[in-house]
């Protein structure tokens, strides 16, 4: 009977790690965000790492840990990293995305153009991958495909902004308000017009509807 305890004791021991290490990352890692926000890259940098190995499965962590080395204008340590972590995590959208752009500010275009085409086999959908190509395009100088990947990307941006909306109108007529709101934050993410977005979310949040 003791043994079972024990037994019992340890494994509730170890759910209780586990999950205060896990609230911990993402502590570590709002803060590390607010610190991105404001440009502060070195504590960012800090918090972010610090995210991860409290919790290695969580890929926002170490995305954004790559993003700081973007951002702070180290393409070669970005481009290791972001090699590295395409690798490791497979269908990392943000992860390929990083990549690209590190590629193109280092002049790596005929791996850049690889990567897009790779990407656009999973995700033909995707504006950001259309827009990336267009300034690809742009950098080889080709002006007309660089207005043709850049018309494609604006086309597919209004398409997603219009489905978010509209997914978050039918889940607001299941009564669903969270999953609304939900999408209505991702359609003000590709928004022209994130203010009208934002209102539609409050009328929701204080019981109005769409």
């Amino acid at each position: 009977m003791n043994k079972i305890l024990l037994s019992w004791a340890l494994v509730l021991g170890l759910c209780f790690t586990a999950c205060s290490d896990k609230d911990s990352s993402r502590s570590d890692f709002v803060e590390a965000e607010k610190y991105f926000a404001v440009k502060d890259f070195g504590s960012a940098l800090v918090f972010a790492q610090n995210s991860y190995k409290k919790d290695p499965s969580f890929i926002n962590a170490k995305i954004l840990e790559g993003k700081v080395y973007f951002f702070e204008g180290d393409y070669e340590q970005a481009y290791k990293f972001f090699k590295k972590l395409t690798r490791k995590v497979e269908r990392s959208q943000d992860a390929l995305l990083y990549l690209i752009r590190t590629c193109l500010e280092l002049d790596k275009l005929d791996e850049a153009e690889k990567l897009i085409k790779d990407g656009l086999k999973f995700n033909s959908s995707d504006w950001q991958l259309y827009y990336l190509y267009s300034v690809l395009e742009g950098k080889r100088g080709n002006q007309d495909k660089r207005l043709a990947f850049c018309r494609k990307s604006r086309t597919l941006l209004t398409a997603s902004e219009k489905l978010y909306v509209e997914l978050a109108e039918i889940y607001l007529t299941l009564g669903l308000k969270s999953n609304a709101v939900s999408y209505l934050e991702q359609a003000k993410l590709v928004s022209a017009e994130p203010a009208l977005i934002d209102s539609l979310i409050q009328q929701i949040k204080t019981g109005g509807a769409m």
